[in-house]
């Protein structure tokens, strides 16, 4: 009886012991990164590896299946020996690895693009992991990404408002006695081109009319043009003139009436 029960003891042990190696010999299969957010249209690389999880593994085989997502390249990383080389055509592979392998190991490069917004995936069908020409149990793991639409960047435009800068210019006209005034002021000053002269004679001194080709400007005694601000006192004198004329006028008919009455422009 007691051997019976020692029997089943070790035998229990035994069982145990070989599922736990079972379970610790499978292999994995993934693709990696095994998730990932991308724009539609832009292209982004996944690695295809297998990890044998301590066990050696030598042949793995499958083909990539893919979901929303547009094949753009495969390419079969440095290492291993490629027995069918997968294409995005065709994208079935069987890649040997000289010698076996019992640590993480890359096999594949695989360029895509998202064809439309929404959930891309890739994954594996028919693939196999073999160990000295036997198939070791394995695990697959494929990859699933996130395809959305292309976001249209805003470029910021900023209005400037250009305050405008008044500049003070000034142009300066000569006159005959060297006297500088600004521009715009000599516009009003008689030259020889567009003025004619009118002269009278008056019992006192030289009286000069100036006319000029739009209108009476302005009036001047020998010597005005050494005054300022011409035009205002030339306008004065035109007023005094006008007053002197007028005196004059009135006396000469009051000496023809009274002759006995005295001059009132004596001294002018």
């Amino acid at each position: 009886m007691k051997k019976i029960i020692i029997t089943l003891i070790i035998g229990i042990i035994i069982s145990l012991a070989e599922s736990q190696t079972a379970f610790a010999a499978s292999s994995v299969l993934s693709a990696s990164p095994q998730s990932g957010t991308n724009t539609i249209g832009t292209a982004f690389n996944i690695t295809v590896k297998i990890d044998p999880m301590g066990n050696s593994v030598d042949v793995i085989k499958g083909t990539i299946v893919f979901d929303k997502l547009s094949c753009q390249s495969i390419t079969l990383v440095s290492g291993p020996l490629a027995i069918v080389t997968p294409t995005c055509a065709t994208p079935n592979f069987v890649i040997g690895i000289p010698k076996g392998t019992s640590i993480s190991q890359n096999l594949l490069t695989v360029s895509v693009k998202g064809n439309e917004v929404g959930q891309g995936s890739l994954s594996f069908t028919g693939a196999k992991v073999i160990r000295n020409g036997a198939d070791v149990p394995f695990t697959s793991e494929g990859g699933s990404y996130n395809i959305i639409a292309i976001v249209p960047v805003v470029t910021s435009t900023t209005t400037e408002m250009v305050v405008p800068t008044v500049v003070s210019t000034t142009s300066e006209s000569s006159l005959d006695n060297g006297l500088q005034i600004p521009s715009g002021v000599g516009e009003f000053i008689p030259t020889e081109n567009n003025v004619e002269n009118i002269s009278t004679t008056s019992s006192s001194s030289d009286i000069t009319l100036v006319k000029e080709n739009n209108g009476l400007v302005a009036t001047a005694f020998e010597g005005f043009s050494n005054i300022p601000n011409k035009p205002i006192i030339g306008f004065l004198m035109v007023i005094a003139l006008g007053a002197m004329i007028s005196l004059i006028y009135y006396n000469r008919k009051n000496d023809k009436n009274t002759p006995d009455k005295p001059n009132l422009m004596v001294g002018f």
